[in-house]
């Protein structure tokens, strides 16, 4: 097979990069509102995007769009340049029929502007498309197969391949290599095509094929062959592409519903954003909303919200029919509406409130809230009829009131509570709170209570039945709403003197109240943060703090700082609870030490932080796992759901391009050093796989893999596992790139604890490079991976 490797390198052109495997792997068919543009001299049929570029697919061949970050306008809004290169089929039927195949579940909704009549549903995706009679007797197909984008010629007994005509334009030279490669040359990079792999399509017989160049054009020369077999020229277009696209981009928030489907929001700069087709590079933050399969198997749709202007999603839940309600920010004058609260006023920024349909493919409704001045949604909640809530902060002082505990600020920024009906057609209250110009979170207990956390600096803040009334140089808050929103039952702190942040707020099946946040270091005899059965007593140069309260917030039942050791900087960004009362917190760690228990991830990065993530026993009476996930260069990350198995997901942003995969839909980093944002997305078990249990005969209980020891390690490492019964075990080693580099074992073993030795060979004895890889273990009961690291 003919490999086409598009080495698109933006800062060093001359550097080749390792071989990629193509990660976003449906091809689009565009709607017209995208077939017009003026640069583009044939209709466009479909569309895919490789690795910074994006792929078209005309009438007259394909075209690369490819991009990259404009230096010397790095401070303005026009960040990136963009260019073309023409694949042209020479001679072709341009009237040939092209016809996509293996339609896939995937598919891209598009809400553009504030005319509904633009707005383009349910574009389909297909895995394969084909040109029939793209040239007498042979048919073009483009497909995707092993994670890479093909095609093949296919030519009839009586077809003559030297009617393949292929001229690129835009490039600045075509060559053969010595080993019979073609080489295609741009000022940008280099495209490197293997020599073709030729074969008849009966038989399976080899046939020999050389490139023919002719300027900037290359054909195909083949021997005489039989004239009653078929063959196909199969060369394989590869490229890759990290979850996100050639900007940043930013996954803020997760949800997932009864059947384990995966949502997440949050906002992009890319133009190849998956789901994106857009022509012009005159874009700014868009928000998507992307649906995933069950354990993040494919993607089945994006969704895509554009104005003009800035557009950013911050907060989502599913409600109890797969519906998704999405709340963010705008600049934009034209953001999508549909079905809008009357009386809106246009201010400097305007929260969003919409939901769209499981199927993401129809808005319910959309609407823009908020005053004259700056107004920012930060959080939303459901309560069991459907009714959303959600919690912000406003420089407005005519925000939209209804049955308020508070009709007016008297100063801003001050933090505002809504609630809206389930239709999206009425304001069931909605509210000012006290000053806050900070992130705060809100959610639902079974009563329709609604509770919000945060963080303010208003001495006067409303405190009802408090539980502690030390605001510190910041006072965090927890507040509860009566159902009808108009009084409290109850409005408190819980703070140190050096003051300290709340970000996230959950709330169990009791009604008991759950927030998450940081807190600073106390020093001799300063306040510190209030701590029931803690489980470190002491915080640092800054810690995460966990509390619960319960439902009158009258009883602290467990509260406790947590974090690295000194000189540590962490902060606990969100927290969610399952049915059994375990609950989970996700932020970001930046420390030289770190508290692992049970981790998967023990490889600390220091300076550059980490995901942190960590699960307590009910009642906080013990740690499940306390572990970091991450790269070298850092992430971010910002919220979490857990599904009815106890299952942990987490969401943010990651710089590395050594982020931990595994079975990923997206598996290359497209960002570079100075432009790192990339969205993440990532899956914990509920299974614990670090504690081996055993029976009165000694034989473990769990099927359990270990953290390889040493680790990082150089020369050999140790990697040891349990099996509680007889078992056909496959270990094997895979790179960042998800590629399998060694096969340690793929034998029987008995039951019982072993281990086997890796010493950093590959498959074929040769020493591997530096770097993290992972270790998967399988079996029939499953297969579990950790990441280990080797330096030499």
């Amino acid at each position: 097979m003919s490999k086409l490797l598009f080495f698109l390198v933006l800062l060093l052109p001359a550097v080749s990069l390792a071989e990629p495997s193509v990660s976003y792997r449906s091809i689009v068919k565009p709607e017209t509102f995208i077939q017009n543009c003026g640069q583009w001299p044939d209709s466009i049929l479909f569309q895919t995007k490789v690795n910074g570029a994006v792929v078209w697919f005309g009438r007259s061949g394909l075209y690369y769009q490819l991009f990259k970050r404009n230096e010397a306008e790095a401070d303005s809004s026009d960040q990136h340049l963009t260019r073309l290169v023409h694949e042209e089929l020479v001679g072709a039927n341009r009237n040939a029929e092209v016809v996509g195949e293996n339609e896939s579940n995937y598919y891209c909704n598009y809400f553009l502007g504030n005319d509904s009549t633009k707005w383009t549903t349910d574009v389909p995706t297909f895995s394969s498309i084909r040109y029939y009679d793209i040239y007498p007797g042979i048919d073009l197909r483009y497909y995707f197969r092993n994670g890479h984008l093909e095609y093949d010629f296919l030519l009839s007994p009586s077809a003559d391949p030297l009617a393949i005509q292929i001229n690129y334009q835009g490039i600045d030279s075509l060559i053969t290599g010595a080993a019979g490669e073609l080489v295609v040359a741009t000022d940008w990079g280099k495209i490197t095509q293997q020599p073709p792999t030729v074969y008849e399509a009966t038989t399976g017989r080899p046939v020999m094929c050389e490139y023919q160049i002719e300027a900037n054009s290359f054909g195909f020369s083949l021997p005489p062959r039989r004239s009653d077999l078929a063959i196909v020229i199969d060369p394989v277009l590869m490229f890759s592409s990290y979850l996100g696209g050639n900007q940043n981009e930013f996954a803020w928030d997760v949800s997932v519903d009864k059947q384990k489907n995966i949502y997440v929001v949050g906002y992009t700069r890319s133009v190849d954003f998956p789901g994106q087709v857009y022509l012009d590079t005159t874009y700014d933050w868009d928000i998507f909303v992307t649906k995933l399969e069950p354990m993040g198997r494919s993607i089945l749709w994006t969704a895509v919200f554009r104005g003009t202007e800035i557009d950013i999603a911050t907060s989502c839940k599913v409600d109890q029919s797969g519906n998704i309600v999405v709340v963010g920010t705008t600049t934009s004058t034209d953001f999508p509406m549909y079905r809008p609260l009357p009386g809106r006023r246009e201010g400097i920024t305007d929260g969003i409130v919409f939901k769209l349909t499981k199927n993401g493919n129809q808005l319910l409704f959309s609407t823009l809230i908020g005053g004259l001045e700056k107004d920012s949604i930060t959080s939303v909640a459901l309560d069991k009829s459907g009714n959303i809530y959600w919690c912000g902060n406003t420089w407005s002082t005519d925000y939209p009131t209804k049955s308020a505990f508070r009709s007016a600020p008297t100063e801003v920024p001050w933090g505002f509570v809504s609630k809206m009906s389930p239709e999206g057609d009425s304001l069931i209250f909605s509210t000012y709170l006290g000053f806050s110009d900070d992130y705060f979170s809100i959610a639902v207990d079974n009563s329709n209570h609604a509770v919000v956390a945060g963080r303010t600096w208003d001495k006067y803040f409303p405190l009802v039945n408090p539980i502690d009334v030390t605001r510190g140089d910041v006072g965090t808050f927890i507040t509860k709403f009566t159902p009808n929103g108009d009084s409290l039952v109850f409005s408190t702190f819980l703070s140190a003197s050096q003051g300290n942040a709340f970000r996230g707020v959950a709330i169990d099946s009791e009604d008991r109240i759950y927030v998450t946040g940081t807190s600073h270091a106390v020093y001799y005899d300063e306040q510190p943060y209030p701590l029931a059965n803690p489980l470190a007593g002491l915080a640092w140069l800054e810690d995460g703090v966990v509390s619960l309260l319960d439902p009158t917030g009258q009883d602290l039942i467990f509260s406790t700082y947590w974090g690295g050791w000194e000189s540590s900087h962490d902060e606990f960004r969100d927290i969610a609870v399952d049915s059994s009362g375990y609950f989970t917190v996700v932020g970001y760690f930046d420390s030289p030490e770190y508290r692992f228990i049970n981790a998967i991830d023990s490889t600390i990065y220091w300076a550059s932080g980490e995901v942190s993530i960590v699960k307590f026993a009910p009642n906080g009476s013990d740690i499940v796992y306390s572990t970091l996930l991450g790269g070298r260069r850092g992430e971010g990350c910002w919220a979490l759901d857990v599904d009815n198995s106890g299952n942990v997901y987490v969401v943010g942003a990651t710089a590395s391009d050594d982020w931990p995969l595994l079975d990923p839909v997206d598996s290359i980093f497209a960002g570079t050093v100075d432009r790192p944002a990339d969205c993440l997305v990532a899956i914990i078990s509920d299974s614990p796989t670090d504690v081996s249990e055993d029976t009165e005969g000694g034989l473990p209980l769990r099927f359990t893999l270990h953290q390889n020891y040493p680790n990082p390690f150089n020369g050999e490492t140790i990697i040891q596992f349990d099996l509680p019964r007889a078992a056909v075990v496959d270990l094997s080693i895979f790179n960042i790139l998800g590629e399998k580099v060694r096969t340690v074992v793929t034998q029987p073993y008995p039951a019982g604890s072993h281990q086997v030795f890796w010493s950093g060979n590959d498959n074929h004895g040769n020493p591997v490079a530096s770097g993290v890889y992972f270790y998967r273990i399988t079996t029939e009961s499953g297969n579990l991976s950790k990441k280990l690291l080797l330096l030499k």
